[in-house]
């Protein structure tokens, strides 16, 4: 009995340990036009996609040891300039954990961005 408690504490802290080591963001551009200059950021730390295809998409990897996480809050922010010159922007906030989830949506529309 003694064994079997070693070996599931064993692996309880290995499986506790397996977490990802990335945070994938997939940006889609719902608009007509290409987007150039799209600005993400993680836990304030900014990412620049160049430019993104109309109707296109992209995927940001982020590197969980690239970002300061705490045990209380997680954001991303994602912004652009549409094609009337006004900044769009959106925001995914949670102050009940300062955990990521390992993937997130930025769609990119004319008027709003929505981060998920």
């Amino acid at each position: 009995m003694r064994n079997f408690l070693k070996i599931i504490l064993v692996i309880s802290v290995l499986c506790g340990s397996c977490k990802e080591s990335s945070i994938d963001i997939r940006v889609e551009n719902k608009t007509a036009y290409e987007i150039r200059g799209v600005s993400i950021y993680v836990q304030s730390v900014g990412y620049k996609i160049e430019k993104i295809a109309a109707l296109g998409n992209q995927t940001l990897q982020v590197p969980l040891n690239a970002i300061v996480l705490n045990k209380h809050d997680f954001h991303i922010e994602a912004s652009y300039v549409n094609k009337e010159g006004k900044m769009i922007s959106g925001l995914d906030y949670n102050d009940l954990s300062g955990t990521p989830r390992p993937k997130y949506t930025v769609t990119l529309h004319e008027q709003k961005v929505i981060v998920r």
